[in-house]
């Protein structure tokens, strides 16, 4: 589009913007340069009512208002100014003639670049998201425009920004071909930093669906919203999604915003338990989410830099709300509050800095504009070994809701079950004294008073094995040497035993049945063998566990006794299958029995 200046103007005018474009900086284009950073060598124009045009900041009253930059990269914070900005550029290159003006910032509303022609006419060519990208001087999710200069040949441009959120100004000129070389390289950046967000979404939404904790689902909500209002921020919202569809760029990322907060609430909630360890806290988080709620609304009526600054404003009160949260969650004892505060004083120190540079407090610079990205994922890598530590402690609480709960069994068992045995056990006997009962009443009050004991003693097993501080691989083996003693009265034998980590890493059946199996070879031992010494070993080989039991008495033949094994035998052998493990019993007449019991280790 052209545009011709006004065709008569006041001598004076003319003479006094002459000498102001022959005073300014020149920016010197050469071969042996790439990049140029041209922010002082502009002169800036802030124009409050927004009704300048390109006459009247050339040759008008306007033109003598512009004043020299001070800074290679500016910030105008939130601001509804249009702002004006005129360099003079020299192509010293013999052989090239096309060069690329590049504002980093990807979310100006207006941009209209002016360069200057023969006769008083300029050239108009437009970007930012008020215009479609077929309709955009360069198609880049950046402010991008083509600057065309002859050798020797020296020109004045104006280029006019107007944004409805902040506005940082970061001009550079490119040689083309190192604009698409520093373009790749943003974008492999930018691909590392959204591919790290959607590895850690998925991921913690995979773990929801198989933990079904809903830290995991609000985290990963609270990721992928946080990765779109950056996607927009970067301009890839526009250049990929909606390329020819003006609007809806600033609602997108308020929106964002609200719901990156709700999410962001709800996870904290969640994650540092907070509704069950105090009320009045749980109830300031219930009211910020309906808060982000409320702004996630109006932000459809609200204007947009109003509605955007509100945004940004709305995440103090969170950051230092989580922060009192953690801090009384570490107070509470909870270990991953630690790592949390962590992730949320490196969030807060991103947050703060691009709120920082967006009020227009802190001038634009790498580190500000990158701050919030590098914050983000720090903060959500330290969170992700956080949930994964939080596996440990929900398997952790839950084991010790289950010991809880087998202590419960074995006090009821004790207390009910086992009293009233040895009552019927203490009545039998007491019954038999009497003098009027017949031989046939005693024989059955016998077996009665044989049944209660033989049954308390079971329980008393019930309830050692119940009870979770027995768990130790040392209280088992403990248990077995005290049942030896008791069992094998009268009798020689020898305990061996060595400490074992086989045992201790299985589970509650697999040591009861170990143990019955014990007792049972011990019981048969007694009740038939007749022997007089009696040899028990515990060892713990390289790749296996091993019970050996060998006594010396009358033995029997194997032969003969596999189609007539007594019940004991047949539940030694029912226990070793149930639990995995090898059972081999060999025996000879007048020499004794050996029972070998193994348990492969992994």
């Amino acid at each position: 589009m052209r545009l011709r200046s006004r065709s008569i103007v006041p001598v004076l005018f003319l003479l006094l913007s002459s000498s102001q474009l022959c005073a300014q900086e020149v920016v010197m284009l050469n071969d042996s340069v790439n990049l140029y950073w041209i922010g002082k060598s502009v002169y800036v124009l802030r124009d409050a009512s927004g009704n300048l045009t390109i006459d009247s900041v050339t040759f008008g009253s306007a033109s003598r208002r512009f004043v020299k930059s001070k800074r290679y990269r500016s910030n105008f914070g939130f601001t509804s100014d249009a702002i004006w900005i005129r360099f003079v550029v020299e192509n010293g290159s013999a052989t090239s003639t096309d060069w690329l003006l590049e504002e980093e910032y990807s979310i100006v509303d207006t941009a209209t670049f002016f360069a200057p022609m023969n006769g008083g006419e300029f050239t108009a060519a437009n970007a930012g998201i008020a215009f479609p990208m077929n309709e955009r001087a360069v198609p880049s999710r950046l402010i991008v425009f083509p600057i065309h200069l002859k050798p020797s040949e020296r020109k004045s441009f104006y280029l006019r920004l107007h944004s409805n959120s902040d506005l940082p100004v970061d001009l550079q000129i490119w040689k083309p071909p190192m604009f698409s070389r520093g373009q790749a390289h943003s974008d492999l950046l930018l691909g590392l930093f959204y591919g790290g967000l959607l590895i850690m979404a998925f991921y913690n939404l995979f773990l929801f669906f198989s933990i079904k904790d809903l830290s995991y689902l609000y985290y990963s909500l609270y990721a992928l919203f946080i990765g779109y209002y950056q996607f927009c921020m970067d301009g890839l919202r526009y250049e990929f999604l909606f390329p020819n569809t003006i609007g809806f760029v600033n609602l997108d990322i308020n929106s964002a915003v609200s719901l990156m907060g709700i999410f962001w609430m709800l996870f904290v909630r969640e994650f540092l338990q907070i509704q069950k360890y105090s009320r009045r806290l749980d109830n300031l988080y219930k009211i910020l989410v309906a808060i982000f709620l409320f702004e996630l609304v109006i932000a459809f009526f609200v204007p947009g830099p109003v509605n955007y600054l509100l945004c940004t404003l709305l995440w103090t009160g969170p950051v230092l709300l989580n922060i009192g949260a953690g801090v009384y969650s570490l107070r509470r004892g909870d270990t991953n509050a630690r790592v949390f505060l962590v992730a949320t004083m490196i969030f807060l120190i991103g947050v703060s800095l691009r709120a920082l540079r967006m009020v227009g407090f802190e001038q634009v610079s790498w580190f500000n504009g990158s701050a919030l990205q590098v914050g983000v994922l720090l903060e959500m890598t330290i969170l992700s070994f956080a949930l994964g530590n939080r596996i440990n402690a929900l398997r952790q609480a839950h084991e010790e809701e289950k010991a809880m709960v087998r202590s419960r069994i074995a006090s009821d068992l004790h207390d009910e079950i086992g009293s009233n045995l040895s009552s019927i056990s203490v009545a039998s006997q007491i019954v038999r004294q009497g003098a009027n009962l017949e031989e046939v009443h005693r024989r059955l009050i016998d077996e009665i008073t044989a049944a209660a004991k033989e049954t308390a003693e079971s329980m008393r097993d019930i309830i050692w094995f119940t009870n979770p501080e027995h768990d130790r691989v040392e209280d088992l083996t403990i248990k077995m040497r005290e049942t030896a003693a008791r069992l094998l009265q009268g009798l020689e034998f020898t305990f061996e035993a060595s400490k074992s980590k086989t045992i201790m890493g299985q589970d509650l059946q697999f040591r009861r049945n170990i143990f019955l199996i014990f007792k049972e070879a011990l019981n048969n031992i007694v009740k038939h063998s007749q022997a007089s010494r009696v040899r028990i070993k515990l060892e713990e080989k390289p790749d296996e566990y091993c019970l050996e039991i060998t006594d010396n008495g009358i033995g029997f033949d194997e032969e003969g006794a596999r189609g007539s094994a007594g019940n004991g035998m047949k539940n030694i052998k029912r226990r070793a299958s149930e639990i995995g493990c090898s059972l081999k019993i060999s025996s000879t007449i007048g020499k004794g029995t050996t029972v070998l019991l193994t348990s492969k280790q992994g």
